[in-house]
């Protein structure tokens, strides 16, 4: 006797069960809608920073000011001059360090390099559907143009000379050109070395405080402690020996400061609490010869 077969029944199928193929594509159009309502929340909160960003009466108020943190792209370091000498790589690693840091700037600057903006954290939203793409593209327009100040700095490493090795730095705004200093081992180095890589690695103390002091300047030039970026930069030299405990060094740089800058109220002070130490002797630390700030 055979008995009857019956077809199974395929439970676990989306096609045998129109209802469950129902709620899967409800469930991916409920998915899309969340995608696009984030963009869109987004794309609100980004477009109100741009307008805030650019108007004259809310661009000074904090929130707005840190929208206008400028960003700068600290290029790689000449070292051509140095023949099979190479420490470009090395000395950019340590300025772009000293330009992140604190200082004239406080904080309110950005390297451009290893920055994520907003629209790199939502990029992987934009495979959802067209209409996310769209919107990933406007959101990273909009997030590229929030930080109207835009900086570029680069230089070049020289051998040695009559004023010893040196750091030479131009800087752009916009990419248009903006400034450019020259910073020398015996005058700016600090104390004598014998080293062949410190004297490139010291100078990067006071280059790295005239790029701060000049875009920081430039963003709110009532924040300054003094007008001249000169004289800012060695006053920063001088704080960095200072804590380096080399305090003849310090006061020649607090005083050099001064000769670029008579109003510089910090380098002034600092520099009249080293006359007034007792210092033993000048075996820690060389006074650089004073250079004409004209």
């Amino acid at each position: 006797m055979r008995w009857p077969i019956s077809e199974p029944t395929l439970r676990n199928d989306p096609a045998a069960s129109p209802g469950v193929g129902s709620a899967f594509k409800d469930v991916g159009n409920a998915l899309l809608l969340a995608v696009l309502g984030l963009l869109g929340l987004t794309l609100v909160a980004l477009a109100v920073a741009w307008i805030a960003a650019r108007t004259p009466i809310v661009r000074g108020l904090p929130g707005a000011r840190d929208l206008r943190r400028p960003v700068i792209d600290v290029e790689s370091l000449d070292d051509s001059a140095l023949g099979d000498t190479k420490l470009g790589a090395s000395t950019t690693g340590l300025l772009r360090a000293r330009v992140r840091g604190e200082g004239q700037a406080g904080g309110r600057v950005d390297l451009a390099a290893g920055e994520a903006g907003s629209s790199e954290a939502l990029a992987g939203l934009s495979a959802v559907g067209s209409q996310a793409q769209a919107l990933t593209a406007l959101i990273g327009w909009i997030g590229s143009t929030i930080r109207t100040s835009q900086w570029g700095v680069g230089g070049e490493l020289h051998a040695e000379s009559s004023e010893g090795r040196g750091l030479t730095l131009h800087l752009t705004h916009e990419g248009n050109y903006n400034d450019f200093a020259a910073f020398w081992a015996l005058a700016d180095g600090g104390p004598a070395t014998t080293s062949q890589s410190e004297p490139y690695r010291r100078l990067t103390i006071p280059a790295a405080g005239w790029v701060r002091h000049r875009v920081a300047e430039a963003r709110d030039a009532e924040l300054s402690t003094t007008a001249d970026p000169r004289s800012y930069a060695l006053f920063e030299a001088g704080l960095f020996w200072q804590e380096q405990g080399e305090p003849i060094a310090a006061r020649s740089f607090y005083d050099r400061a001064l000769a670029f800058d008579p109003r510089n109220v910090f380098a002034e002070a600092l520099s009249e609490v080293g006359a007034a130490a007792d210092v033993e002797d000048g075996s820690r630390g060389r006074i650089p010869e004073a250079v004409n700030p004209a």
